[in-house]
């Protein structure tokens, strides 16, 4: 009997929740497997995923069955069940066929042969053609009804504000409005971000998200221009003609459409996490877009000028100076963690009993949310934390046997969580092979006269995608294996490197320089210092875990 996996994927968390689209596809696939005689050894189901790549939970999970054995086919509704880019479903396809397993359709426009390989590429281009389509449609649509004057509706209107009935414009809350005027008003008489958010706190008064407020919405209140009220020559130069010639009034705040921009800067990865299953990770980039790039829309003007004047110049003066004389070196500056999870950033402080100046790791999770905040971790004086852990990674350096096994662990772990990046690279420079010699077949079957012109640049164009794709891929391939080549080489720098660190930090005369080569010597060892609840650092890195708990580490008040 032929065993069979059925497989449904939806692209959305509305149809994930709902259940519909993936029970439709299920019921399906389960009546065709039974009118076939097939045996169903497991349903697999992705909800809420794209089919863009094959970096999907629930279809690692399918990869990882069928290359166990004992599965002859795969099927799913369509072919963009599986993925929605023909490189993607050509490498897919053949990875299962080396398992002995085929892919198939409910839908299937094709067959095996290479007129069935061409239409269902073809017609995999056209849907991707379309797609694109759309979105730019999409797109250009949200540009040209902001340029209108219209504000787009998103999850919720910005606060102080209500999305108007009819749509396209916002309306003031004045509930909300008055809590912003507040904070303006607050900071106008000197108060910071993170004053404001404690009086705020204290009364109860609700965040936009329901939650308390933290002290980088606040900034962000006082610093946009929704609440500014700009004259009709400011907004020259902020919004469309057409909007400033319907503005009512003479000011007007302003709302941006496309001031953000974030970009992919990586492929989207699955690894395994801490409980062995598999994560899907995307690496984004957002920028803030140039004014000229952006489409400002006229909002309602509520608050005096001269008060968020007055407000934004007390915030920018409260913006702390760092003394000549108060500098200091901050050895672990971004390597120190929280037990609640969040990075511990810098804290100064003068007594004013002696009026020495102190240096401390605080949450930056607790400075941020105050008392919203569950954190109770001491804040960690510097210098003894600093000692402590150079004392600690300085023994590790005159053990290089200890760095040399904790490494080779590091790269095996690397390994395993990259599965087999030569492998698949091979696939792909495979694919790449296979598509030039799909040219040139299809270039000699068009002087034979097999071909059309049309026919040959609609193959051509197919062969183009897919070839841009595989090499795409064989570079990300390569990357990843690179990262085991690249922690080989770090091994061996460290190695080498491990006398001249240890000499400037034992020579007096280079005593000046210490900090900053302590810090290289972290970076090397890509080090982390945790936390824990009682105040006890453990050291990470390319070495392992190295607690240091011979003695607690001496800590503040909390505060």
């Amino acid at each position: 009997m032929t065993n069979a996996i059925i497989y449904s994927r939806v692209s959305t968390l509305e149809q994930a929740q709902s259940g519909y689209s993936l029970r439709q596809q299920t019921e399906a696939l389960r009546a065709y497997c039974e009118a076939e005689g097939w045996r169903i050894v497991d349903q697999i189901e992705d909800g809420g995923h794209s089919g863009a790549d094959l970096v999907r939970p629930g279809l690692d999970r399918l990869r990882d069955r069928v290359a166990q054995g004992g599965v002859q086919v795969v099927i799913a509704q369509d072919r963009d069940r599986f993925a929605r880019e023909p490189a993607y479903l050509y490498l897919l396809k053949q990875e299962l066929a080396t398992h002995g397993c085929l892919m198939r359709t409910l839908n299937g426009q094709g067959d095996d042969s290479p007129e069935g390989e061409l239409t269902e590429g073809i017609i995999g281009q056209i849907a991707k053609f379309e797609r694109a389509k759309l979105t730019e449609r999409s797109r250009r649509g949200r540009t040209q009804k902001a340029r209108q004057g219209k504000v787009l509706r998103g999850k919720r209107a910005p606060y102080g504000f209500r999305h108007h009935e009819s749509g396209g414009a916002l309306v003031v809350h004045e509930g909300e409005m008055a809590t912003v005027e507040r904070m303006f008003r607050m900071a106008a008489e000197g108060l910071g971000a993170q004053a404001i958010m404690t009086r705020l706190n204290a009364e109860g008064l609700p965040s936009p998200t329901g939650r308390a407020w933290v002290h980088p919405t606040i900034r962000q209140i006082l610093k946009s221009d929704l609440y500014v009220p700009y004259t009709r020559e400011e907004l020259a130069g902020m919004v469309p003609a057409e909007s400033l010639a319907r503005l009512e009034g003479d000011e007007a705040g302003v709302w941006w459409f496309g001031k953000k921009k974030t970009t992919v800067t990586g492929k989207t990865l699955s690894e395994p996490d801490e409980n062995g299953e598999r994560r899907v990770k995307v690496h984004t980039r957002t920028e803030i877009r140039p004014v000229e790039e952006r489409v400002g829309v006229p909002v309602p003007a509520h608050l005096p000028r001269r008060l968020v004047d007055e407000a934004r110049a007390r915030l920018a003066a409260n913006r702390p100076k760092t003394l000549k004389h108060e500098a200091r070196e901050w050895e672990l500056r971004g390597l120190v963690r929280c037990s609640c999870g969040w990075k511990m950033g810098t804290h100064t402080a003068r007594s004013s009993g002696n009026g020495k100046t102190y240096s401390y790791y605080t949450c930056n999770g607790r400075r941020q949310r105050g008392k919203a905040s569950s954190c109770q971790q001491r804040a960690v004086p510097a210098e003894g934390l600093e000692q402590r852990v150079w004392e600690a990674v300085e023994r590790l350096l005159g053990r290089p046997e200890v760095l040399v096994a904790a490494l080779d662990r590091r790269i095996e772990r690397e390994k395993n969580a990259n599965g087999n990046p030569e492998r698949e690279a091979a696939a792909w420079a495979r694919r790449i092979e296979d598509v030039e010699r799909q040219r040139e077949r299809a270039q000699d079957a068009y002087l034979a006269g097999a071909f059309t012109v049309e026919e040959l640049t609609a193959k051509l164009a197919v062969l183009d995608g897919q070839r841009g794709t595989a090499e795409r891929e064989l570079a990300a391939c390569r990357k990843r294996g690179g990262k085991v080549t690249e922690l080989e080489l770090a091994r061996d720098a460290l190695l080498d490197r491990r006398p001249l660190m240890l000499t400037a930090v034992g020579d007096d005369e280079r005593r000046a320089e210490a900090p900053e080569e302590k810090r290289e010597v972290y970076r090397l060892h890509q080090l982390e210092v945790k936390i824990s609840e009682d105040g006890k650092p453990v050291v990470t890195g390319l070495f392992g875990e190295r607690p240091l708990c011979d003695t607690e580490t001496p800590s503040s008040p909390a505060s």
